[in-house]
């Protein structure tokens, strides 16, 4: 079964890839082969993604989760932040360890002078 469709070969080739990571045999076809498998009134934009009809529903599923952790929304998996975003005590715990590599650093340059 046909399970989406892009514009651009490399996004399909991705999601196949994640997919098949995942344990689901997904396989990316081009726009005229996957025209075989959608309805005349929907023809596929470009490369499609093709799964095992049994792996449908799972695998759009997980789709839809790799979309949503991609674009930042995902509440299972938010996308990574930097200190300077994060609570107030990872910046201060950031700034201490950064106080404490930094007077390491100056004694063992006078011990060494």
């Amino acid at each position: 079964m046909a399970l989406a469709d892009f514009a651009r070969q490399a996004e399909a080739e991705r999601l196949a890839a994640r997919l098949v990571i995942e344990g689901i045999g997904a396989e990316v076809w081009t726009a005229q082969q996957a025209a075989t498998l959608l309805p005349a009134s929907e023809p596929p934009v470009g490369p499609t993604v093709v799964v095992a009809r049994g792996d449908h529903e799972h695998a759009l599923t997980l789709a839809h989760l790799f979309a949503e952790v991609d674009a930042g929304v995902s509440e299972v998996a938010p996308p990574p932040q930097d200190l300077w975003h994060g609570s107030f005590l990872r910046l201060l715990v950031g700034v201490f360890a950064v106080s404490v590599l930094v007077s390491t650093v100056v004694v063992l340059l006078f011990a060494a002078v």
